[in-house]
């Protein structure tokens, strides 16, 4: 079961539980509002409670809730998934707000194993950046073989710095313009996104929901546009 945490505008709004089904996928919907009284807090508790043991174990919540539920067993939706689908485009309108020209320059490819978030950021990479810098801990060798034997390419310095990079999961990251793309990337970066026709306007465009829909096959990769990536979110 599915969770969604709303925060209503009303500050002192009493929290209480619906149901509510969203493109076809029901969720435990916990309404509150942004402040909470001592009083109304123990009841906010309650009810996160009470979806813990209705069998909710990940939620759409607001980032200021996600430490209250962690307690409860109940993680917020990852974006991964999502951003990974959606990895070239985002890769584009980044480098768009960013004034970066990839196709004369060098992009660190980094992740602490080589995974298929990996491999697919790589061969997006071949075909976009003049040059490519691996930063893998664990496949690296393997990587490099393969694109070398796939495309030719000799993944190495070039006695040239990288202009951004690409992260697949949370490594220690350079000080340098950053795409993230694995788990917990949220964390770093918020993107906003924007539904195409004919599925604007039906949808709430929050990035959490969205995933659980495309993740759910209930809305196509065709669906998403891309409005913004803002870094340190």
């Amino acid at each position: 079961m599915l969770g969604y945490i709303r925060q209503e505008e009303n500050r002192h709004f009493r929290p209480r539980l619906t149901w509510e089904e969203m493109a076809g996928i029901p969720f435990c919907v916990l309404h509150c509002g942004e402040s909470h009284t001592r009083r109304r807090k123990r009841r906010l508790l309650r009810l996160l409670h009470q979806m813990a043991q209705q069998g909710v174990h990940q939620a759409v919540m607001p980032p200021a809730m996600t430490a209250l539920c962690r307690a409860e067993g109940i993680a917020p939706v990852s974006e991964a998934p999502l951003r990974q689908a959606l990895m070239e485009p985002l890769l584009d309108c980044f480098c768009r707000q960013n004034g970066l020209d990839l196709h004369r320059s060098t992009v660190r490819l980094c992740a602490k194993r080589m995974n298929s978030t990996v491999e697919q950021a790589a061969v997006m990479l071949v075909q976009k950046a003049r040059y490519m810098v691996l930063d893998i801990g664990q496949g690296q060798e393997k990587l490099s073989d393969w694109l070398r034997m796939e495309y030719g390419l000799s993944a190495g310095h070039s006695g040239r710095g990288a202009i951004m990079q690409v992260c697949c999961d949370d490594v220690q990251a350079e000080n340098i313009p950053t795409l993230w793309l694995g788990q917990a990337c949220e964390a770093h970066q918020r993107v906003r996104y924007r539904l195409l026709e004919p599925w604007c306007g039906q949808i709430e465009e929050d990035p959490q929901l969205l995933s659980v829909l495309f993740t759910e096959r209930k809305l196509p990769v065709e669906a998403f546009g891309i409005k913004t990536v803002e870094s340190d979110a």
